[in-house]
């Protein structure tokens, strides 16, 4: 074992997985899918752990701003096409990573962890 030891956690996106994105982001996510996979590979033997989050739709004041008067269906859709009926708020982003940045997860590597209410 080396005498780095240690955990990261990219953001790696999630519309990308359900079709939705346009081709760029399509293939960008679908790159840091494998970065993470291959930072993982690359890292393990240091100790260190190499995790991507994928977040969904998280509630958010830039949400508001971007769709203005057409939020409130935003929100809709959202709950609609999202297996679980409540909105992701920034704090369960947070919550994985710091689960992710744990002892609990010291055996977790190489995956792409989605937080997205179930897309």
């Amino acid at each position: 074992m080396s005498q780095f030891s240690g955990k990261t956690a990219l953001g790696t996106g999630a519309l990308g997985t359900i079709g939705q994105a346009l081709l760029a982001r399509f293939a960008l996510e679908g790159a840091m899918f494998g970065l993470v996979e291959a930072m993982a590979r690359e890292l393990g033997h240091h100790g260190i752990n190499v995790n991507g989050i994928c977040p969904g739709a998280v509630l958010s004041d830039a949400e508001f701003r971007h769709f203005g008067d057409k939020a409130a269906a935003y929100d809709s859709w959202i709950l609609e096409n999202q297996s679980l009926k409540q909105r992701i708020l920034p704090q369960d982003i947070a919550n994985l990573a710091v689960f992710l940045s744990s002892r609990q997860a010291d055996l977790i590597t190489g995956q792409n962890i989605h937080c997205d209410g179930g897309w």
